[in-house]
């Protein structure tokens, strides 16, 4: 979730929008030199399309 913190958003913010998850991987992968990008950022989309809940939490990955 460093990315989220990195564009100074909550991380239910970050995830709100594309180009927010996108920005937030390319500014990790400048400042700490990787050469990875991960394509599924935001894995609960699976959960909310059956009308399920997702959990935010601040300080973790989403549930």
């Amino acid at each position: 979730m460093l990315d989220a913190k990195e564009l100074g958003l909550s991380i239910k913010d970050n995830f709100s929008r594309d180009e927010n998850v996108v920005e937030g991987q390319l500014r990790m992968r400048a400042k700490y030199r990787h050469d990875c990008l991960y394509i599924f950022f935001y894995t609960p989309i699976d959960v909310e399309s059956w009308e399920g809940a997702v959990v935010y939490s601040e300080n973790g990955p989403l549930n």
